[in-house]
């Protein structure tokens, strides 16, 4: 915890657990390495992924989250602390954010977050006062189904961006428009 100077980590064969936290403010970690006789880790190079449960448990400095399908799940505290990523885009196939996943990550300031997304866990985000954008590519339905934990309230003071290239998203912003215009008798709208 709070090993701001650790850059490689590696791992042994038997390690079987690794806490929550356990690398918290770790910012700095760029190469890890577990033998391939660990049956219950392995690594893609910068971060640890719990195979059997197919949980990002450590991120690394490098927000290298992998698109094979051997990550679903971003683990509890797994990225919690970390002060060098100012952009996070997880990728497709991500169907959960683990509790305090990203927790007191300061300098991030843009976040992209895939369709797939279900969860949201508690506190996930807290902490993150620069968080100003956040880009999600479904529709603002499908934002509303996602079950997002408590102590999120950058995620709704945020920008949030959906996807403009979905029917939904357009039917959505033209059903909005077509109510200001004829409410309120505005003459422009602006979609960013």
């Amino acid at each position: 915890k709070d090993c701001p100077y650790i850059a490689y980590l590696n791992l042994c064969d038997t390690l079987n657990c690794i806490e929550p936290g356990a690398f918290y403010g770790c910012s700095r970690i760029a190469y890890v390495t577990i033998p391939e006789g660990n049956t219950t880790y392995h690594t893609n190079g910068s971060s640890v992924i719990h195979t059997a449960d197919k949980t990002l448990v450590v991120g690394g400095r490098i927000m290298d989250i992998p698109t094979d399908g051997s990550v679903t799940k971003i683990g509890e505290m797994a990225f919690a602390g970390n002060i060098k990523h100012t952009a996070i885009a997880i990728p497709e196939g991500i169907t959960e954010i683990g509790k305090d996943a990203f927790l007191n990550c300061v300098s991030l300031a843009t976040l992209e977050l895939p369709e797939s997304l279900q969860v949201i866990g508690e506190g996930a985000f807290n902490g993150c006062i620069f968080l100003g954008t956040v880009r999600y590519a479904g529709a603002s339905e499908a934002w509303d189904k996602i079950e997002i934990g408590e102590y999120n309230l950058i995620l709704e003071s945020a920008i949030r961006y959906f996807n403009y290239g979905k029917n939904e998203v357009l039917h959505f912003l033209l059903s909005n428009l077509k109510f200001w215009l004829t409410e309120y008798h505005f003459d422009g709208f602006r979609f960013d």
